[in-house]
């Protein structure tokens, strides 16, 4: 892969618009010194296994996995507490209730086959996402599993999930009564989430994720890229009758089987992902070299909270 020197601010309006520019010590959008890198236009089909550079840096999903089913014992303890009998949902813990989750392969390599049976869902088993398009999961992130409930019900495994702050917008004759503790203490700010948080004591360094997700959108503008993306656009217009902004939207706008099945089959005419990876892990090795302290200490850091969730949530 070749590559061409360039002083990268805040590189193009739609990047702007979707993310700003970061403020993390090496900013994808605002840090001199980066490479773009140039493909080749026979750049091999991108398997559905490959991994990214960054990935190293990471427990396994299994790890994770079983991090997410810890974390949730003390989240559904924390909600007994205040007499709230309810589950959690996260990236990487998954309920019974199938339909809520998305495909979670390696994003724009899914098969006509699944497409035609599926759409953009999940399949009963396999490989799923709580959504789609460019998203990174994180084994902090959870949220009150709701299922059908609704109503006052709903707002309320929502206070006790985020706190009470999750009814600022709603009006006082709408609003729930904010569940106590057996020693009178309401739901504080932050909620459970934010009780087990503290409980757990290693907090993981959320704004790497941002700055991985930054260079998803920096290698979206990498002209080849580009133009593959725009030829994606053009074959889903022609297919569906919609217009498509971006790769990323197809599985929000419709995410319907037959739109599914043109979105793998215009994918398979740009053959987008064949150039945005490559070049996408071409950002993330610079980024690594830049900043390997950072990438080793997420590392680090993630394994601390493996440790500490498997001692039943508390650091030591």
């Amino acid at each position: 892969m070749r590559h061409r020197s360039v002083l990268l601010t805040c590189v193009a309006a739609t990047i702007l618009t979707l993310l700003g520019c970061a403020s993390a010590a090496t900013s994808p959008a605002d840090s001199e010194g980066w490479v773009v890198p140039e493909i080749e236009e026979d750049a091999p089909p991108i398997d559905p296994s490959f991994a990214l550079p960054a990935d190293s840096y990471r427990l396994s999903d299994e790890q994770r996995a079983v991090m997410g089913e810890a974390q949730e014992r003390l989240l559904v303890a924390c909600a007994a507490e205040f007499g709230v009998d309810m589950q959690f949902i996260g990236d990487y813990v998954r309920k019974p209730d199938n339909s809520g989750y998305y495909w979670g392969g390696l994003y724009g390599t899914m098969t006509e086959e699944h497409a035609n049976s599926h759409g953009y869902l999940a399949a009963p088993t396999g490989p799923w996402k709580t959504s789609s398009g460019f998203t990174l999961s994180s084994p902090t992130k959870f949220a009150a599993y709701t299922s059908d409930e609704v109503g006052p019900r709903n707002q309320l495994l929502q206070v006790v999930a985020l706190g009470p702050e999750t009814q600022t917008t709603i009006p006082a004759s709408d609003q729930v009564a904010v569940p106590r503790d057996g020693n009178g203490s309401e739901v504080p700010p932050g909620g459970c989430a934010g009780i087990v948080e503290r409980q757990i004591g290693v907090p993981l360094d959320a704004s790497l994720d941002d700055d991985l997700f930054q260079l998803m959108m920096l290698s979206r503008a990498q002209s080849r890229v580009a133009q593959a993306e725009s030829e994606w656009i053009s074959c889903m217009t022609r297919a569906t009758g919609e217009t498509f902004a971006a790769v990323s939207e197809a599985w929000v706008q419709g995410a319907r089987p037959e739109t599914a099945v043109a979105d793998v089959q215009c994918t398979q005419e740009s053959r987008w992902p064949d150039f945005f990876y490559p070049v996408l892990a071409d950002y993330q090795q610079q980024m690594i070299q830049k900043e390997p302290e950072r990438f080793e200490g997420a590392l680090a850091t993630e394994q601390k909270r493996f440790e500490a969730l498997m001692r039943g949530g508390a650091h030591g």
